[in-house]
């Protein structure tokens, strides 16, 4: 088991806390797919606003060139 964990740190887990260090092997394992999830989670959280930012950049990237376009074709 590759340990992403501290076995000193305490965690709460229903409102009582639990040295690492004194849980089973898949007590930590679990905790360890936790910590893992909670990861993945805030790096689709950051790659999300990334994304979407991108989205309405090229929305208004495409707003104002059809306006322009827009705008040259009346003028002739």
């Amino acid at each position: 088991m590759s340990d992403n964990i501290d076995n000193n740190d305490n965690i709460n887990v229903d409102g009582a806390d639990y040295k690492i260090s004194e849980l089973t092997d898949e007590q930590r394992y679990f905790v360890n797919q936790i910590a893992d999830v909670r990861s993945q989670l805030a790096q689709g959280k950051f790659r999300l606003d990334q994304l979407t930012v991108s989205e309405n950049a090229f929305s208004k990237m495409l707003s104002d060139a059809i306006k322009a376009d827009d705008a040259s074709t009346d003028g002739q």
